[in-house]
Parts: C-alpha cells; sequence; structure tokens
C-alpha cells in the first residue's frame, strides 16, 4: 500500500469486526491515523492493536453510537489523540429481526433505528463543529443495497427502512454541508 491519507485522521464507527475493520485496516495501511470504534472494547482493542503492530497509528473506543455522550466521547478521544479529525466513516450498523413487517417488535425497531439512524446524525452533529473549525472534513455513511432493492429475505425490514434513512441524511447533508463554512447552520 501507499501513503495516500498519511496524516489523515479517520474515525470508523463498528470498526472492529466485518467491513470496518477492513476498512479500518485498509485505511491504516494508506498511513492514516484510525479511531476503530465499536461497541465491543476487545474487538476494537483487536484490530487496533494489529494496526499498531504493523506500524500503523491506531486508537480504540468503546463507544455505542445511539448514546450521545458515547458519541462526545468518540470525538473527544480521537482530538486527544490525534489532534484532527479528517474523515468520519459512519458504518456502525445492527440488523435487527427479519421476517414479516408484524415479526418485528416495536423495541426491535427502536433499536435497529438508535444504532442506524440517530447514531449516523450523532455522529455528524458532533464532529462537525470541528471540521468547521479547520475548514476541511469527509464524511462517509455506509448504506446497503438492500436499501434500494429491498431484499427483505435478506436483511430486516426495519434494517432496510434504516438505510433508506441514511441515504437521505446523506442526500441532504451533501446539498446542506457543501455550502460556504459561513453558509452552515
Amino acid at each position: 500500500m501507499g501513503d495516500k491519507l498519511k496524516g489523515q485522521t479517520i474515525i470508523i464507527t463498528g470498526g472492529g469486526r466485518s467491513f470496518g475493520e477492513n476498512m479500518s485496516k485498509g485505511v491504516a495501511a494508506e498511513k492514516a491515523n484510525v479511531a476503530v470504534v465499536d461497541r465491543d472494547l476487545e474487538e476494537a482493542e483487536r484490530v487496533a492493536n494489529t494496526i499498531i503492530s504493523e506500524g500503523g497509528s491506531a486508537l480504540a473506543v468503546k463507544a455505542d453510537v445511539s448514546d450521545e455522550k458515547q458519541v462526545r466521547d468518540i470525538i473527544s478521544k480521537t482530538l486527544d489523540q490525534f489532534g484532527q479529525i479528517d474523515v468520519l466513516v459512519n458504518n456502525a450498523g445492527i440488523s435487527g429481526p427479519s421476517g414479516k413487517f408484524d415479526d418485528s417488535s416495536y423495541e426491535d425497531w427502536k433499536s435497529v433505528y438508535q444504532v442506524n439512524v440517530n447514531g449516523v446524525f450523532l455522529c455528524i452533529r458532533e464532529v462537525l463543529p470541528h471540521m468547521r473549525e479547520q475548514n476541511s472534513g469527509h464524511i462517509v455513511n455506509i448504506s446497503s443495497t438492500t436499501a434500494r432493492y429491498g431484499f427483505s429475505h435478506i436483511r430486516s425490514i426495519p434494517y432496510i427502512s434504516t438505510k433508506w434513512s441514511v441515504e437521505g441524511i446523506t442526500s441532504v447533508s451533501y446539498t446542506h454541508l457543501t455550502l460556504p463554512t459561513s453558509d452552515l447552520v
């Protein structure tokens, strides 16, 4: 790998396993500083320690993105460690139960929305002041093709609807956040 991201600091939520783990290791291989965020501290530490053992720079952060205080801690710990945040990757997500619409309880519905939609909102809201202050930054929201094609047999209905929401947030945010800094609300 190269050094395309050298000196950049990237937060990856859900970075302790699966796609998030691969992204964390991939950006570290490009010389980025990585905040590996996961609800499971052992998973976050495992990925961060692998990155560090391979000569990279990483920080493990235990956080549930659906908790406002914990999201503030993600930003604070990342800034304390690396001094800047250049990219936020909203990757954390849960799928919830699969099946028919009426197979989902309200509790299932709420928990999937808390992580997959509210977590995206909270992370964006908390990182924006810093990105505005440094007058740069990138936000990447991870969705799913299941949102586009409605594969209810692959994922749960709550999951699919949250990924539609993430695409909506991304579309509206892109238009809103690409305005000059003085025009941002």
